[in-house]
C-alpha cells in the first residue's frame, strides 16, 4: 500500500502543478469561519473503510468549506480532494498528496507554505501549513500509532570546517578579558554603562546569588568571576557577537538598564566583539583528516521540534512558532481553532514560546468562546481530558497565579492549571461538591506532602482527569504522590459552561490571577495521557531544536 501510494504521489506531480496553481488567482482569502465539525448535512456514500473515515473526520471536514479549499476543488478543479458529493471519491483524490509517514513532505502542507490558498490571509502561510500538517497527522494517527509526526531526516549540505575560537579557561585569561569587558557590562562596572538607577548595577538586579530582586539564575553577573565567567559563556557567541543571547534578549526588551534597548544590545555586543578580538582563532592542522562541519541553523540543521509526540487526541495545540505578532495560533487541525489573542506584558521568545510578565492587568492570551466550545464538545464526548504544558515559572512567590484554564470568570471555571508558591494546583468542575463546585474546588495540590514541585525551570506538567481515577498530576513525567480530595464523577453533562473560554497567563475577567513565566508550549486531549505517553512527550522536549 505504501508503495502503492509513493508512485501514485510520484505520478501526480506534473499534475498537481498545473491543477493546483490553476485555482482562480482572483479568489480572494478570508478569515478563519466557524466550521461544522459533525458532517451536518453530507448526504453522500459512507466512508468505505475505517482509513477513509479517518480521512473524512480529520483532514476533508475541515478543508471543504468554500473559504477554504471547497472553493476550487469541490467545484471541478483537480484533485477534488474535498468533494462534497462522495468523500470516498475525495480520499482517492486526495491521496496522492498526502504522505502520511510523513506529514510535513506531503504536497498539501508544502503547496500552502509556499504561498497558495492560506485561508489566515498573507504573512500567515507557516500557519496554515501546520494546521493542515496536523489534519494529515490526526489523518494518520489511529488507537495504535503512537504518532505520525517523525522526524524525517536528510542529508546537509556540505561545508569545509575552518579556523574557529574557543573560550579562554578563565575570566581574565585574553586580553582584553572577559573580565575587562563583557562582565563590566553585566555589572554596570564601567560608568559608560551603569544604569540611571544605582540600586539595580545592570543584570545584577537579578542575576546575582543574593540582590535588590529574587535570585534568578544564571548567575553570570556574580562578583564570582569564575560563576560569572561559566554562567556567561553559553550565552556570547565569540565567532558571532551579534547572535550572542545576551545581544538578542535586549533587543526582546528583556530589562534594559539604560531605557533604550538597542542601545543597551549594541553596548553588550560591542563587549562581546572586544571580548573575542582578543582571542586567537583554532587553526585546522592541514595535516589532519577532517570531517564536514554543520552550524546548528535552520539552513543546516532539520527542524526536531514536535517530532514523535502522542498526539492522538489532541484537540488543541500552541506551539508559539510565529514569534511575532498579537496572536498565537492553534495549530490542532481541528476547527474552529481557538486563537489566542495576546494582551498585556508578553514578549515572544526565539525558540518558540511566550514570555509573560503581567504583575497586573489583562489576561495575556484568550480565545473566543465560540472558538473555545470545540473543548466542551470534544471532551463532553469522551467524558475525560488532559491538560499539557511546557512552562517556566518567573518564581516560585507568585500565588494564586493561573497559568493555562478554560474559565468564565474569578470565581467559575471548568478546568484550570495554577501556580502558588511551589505548588501547581488543579481546578476541576464536578457536580456534587458545594459550595466550590462552580470554581473547581476543592482543587488538587501537587504541594499537599510539602515537596517542592513547581520550581522556576523548565518543566513539563500534565494534569489528567477521568471519572473513574478523578484528578492526577504529573511533573517532568513522574506522578506527583498525591490523593484527588474529590472521587472521580461525570465532569461535563450538565454541569460545564461552553460560553467560557481559554486562556492564558491569568484569568479571564482581568487581572485578578496574573502568571509570570514562560509558556513554551501548551495543549489539551480529550483523552488522558497514559505514563508511557507522558513520558514520550517529555522525552521529546520543546522548543526549536535542530539535528
Amino acid at each position: 500500500m505504501n508503495n502503492y501510494r509513493s508512485l501514485m504521489k510520484l505520478a501526480a506531480l506534473p499534475l498537481l502543478a498545473i491543477s493546483l496553481i490553476a485555482c482562480d488567482s482572483s479568489v480572494g482569502t478570508s478569515s478563519n469561519q466557524r466550521i461544522n465539525t459533525s458532517s451536518t448535512g453530507y448526504n453522500g456514500p459512507p466512508a468505505k473503510n475505517d482509513d477513509t473515515r479517518s480521512f473524512q473526520l480529520h483532514f476533508w471536514e475541515f478543508l471543504k468549506e468554500n473559504n477554504r479549499c471547497g472553493q476550487c476543488h469541490d467545484n471541478g478543479q483537480i484533485p477534488e480532494f474535498v468533494d462534497t458529493s462522495d468523500v470516498n471519491t475525495a480520499y482517492a483524490q486526495a491521496l496522492p498528496y498526502a504522505d502520511l509517514g510523513n506529514p510535513a513532505a506531503s504536497i498539501f502542507v508544502t503547496k500552502v507554505r509556499g504561498g497558495h490558498n492560506c485561508w489566515l490571509g498573507a504573512g500567515n502561510e507557516s500557519v496554515c501549513g501546520d494546521s493542515i500538517e496536523q489534519m494529515i497527522t490526526n489523518w494518520a494517527n489511529n488507537s495504535n500509532v503512537t504518532s505520525a509526526r517523525l522526524i524525517q531526516l536528510t542529508a546537509p549540505p556540505e561545508k569545509i570546517p575552518g579556523a574557529t575560537k574557543s573560550f579562554p579557561a578563565g575570566p581574565n585569561d585574553s586580553s582584553p578579558s572577559f573580565a575587562a569587558s563583557v562582565h563590566r557590562v553585566l555589572t554596570g562596572a564601567d560608568p559608560q554603562y551603569q544604569t540611571p538607577a544605582p540600586d539595580t548595577n545592570n543584570c545584577q538586579r537579578c542575576h546575582i546569588e543574593m540582590g535588590p530582586a529574587l535570585p534568578q539564575a544564571p548567575f553570570f553577573a556574580s562578583n564570582d568571576l569564575t560563576l560569572a565567567y561559566d554562567s556567561a559563556r553559553s550565552k556570547m557567541n565569540i565567532n558571532n557577537p551579534a547572535n550572542s543571547r545576551f545581544v538578542q534578549r535586549l533587543l526582546e526588551g528583556h530589562n534594559c538598564w539604560s531605557g533604550d534597548c538597542v542601545a543597551d544590545a549594541a553596548a553588550m555586543q560591542a563587549a562581546i566583539q572586544s571580548f573575542a578580538d582578543g582571542i586567537a582563532p583554532n587553526q585546522i592542522d592541514p595535516n589532519l583528516l577532517t570531517s564536514r562541519m554543520l552550524t546548528l541553523s535552520t539552513a543546516d540543521g532539520i527542524i526536531a521540534s514536535g517530532g514523535n509526540r502522542h498526539e492522538v487526541n489532541q484537540v488543541a495545540i500552541w506551539e508559539f512558532k510565529t514569534g511575532a505578532g498579537g496572536t498565537a495560533f492553534d495549530t490542532s487541525g481541528i476547527d474552529p481553532a481557538a486563537d489566542l489573542t495576546l494582551l498585556g506584558n508578553f514578549t515572544w521568545m526565539t525558540n518558540f514560546g511566550l514570555e509573560f510578565n503581567n504583575p497586573a492587568g489583562a489576561p495575556n492570551g484568550r480565545a473566543q468562546a465560540i472558538d473555545s466550545s470545540k473543548i466542551y464538545n470534544y471532551i463532553q464526548a469522551s467524558g475525560e481530558y488532559a491538560i499539557e504544558v511546557w512552562v517556566v515559572p518567573a518564581n516560585v512567590t507568585q500565588t494564586m497565579a493561573n497559568i493555562a484554564g478554560y474559565s468564565g470568570g474569578n470565581a467559575i471555571r471548568n478546568f484550570t492549571l495554577g501556580q502558588s508558591l511551589y505548588n501547581y494546583d488543579f481546578y476541576n468542575r464536578i457536580d456534587s461538591i458545594a459550595p466550590g463546585a462552580p470554581n473547581g474546588e476543592p482543587f488538587l495540590s501537587s504541594g499537599e506532602n510539602g515537596d517542592e514541585i513547581a520550581q522556576a525551570t523548565l518543566q513539563h506538567v500534565v494534569l489528567n482527569y477521568d471519572p473513574v481515577n478523578g484528578r492526577s498530576i504529573y511533573v517532568n513525567g513522574v506522578l506527583v504522590n498525591v490523593a484527588d480530595p474529590v472521587p472521580g464523577q461525570t465532569t461535563i453533562n450538565g454541569v460545564w459552561d461552553n460560553s467560557f473560554a481559554m486562556v492564558l497567563g491569568n484569568e479571564i475577567s482581568g487581572g485578578n490571577r496574573p502568571w509570570s513565566g514562560q509558556v513554551r508550549m501548551a495543549a489539551i486531549h480529550n483523552r488522558v495521557l497514559t505514563q508511557a505517553q507522558i513520558q514520550q512527550n517529555f522525552d521529546v522536549g520543546v522548543g526549536q531544536k535542530f539535528f
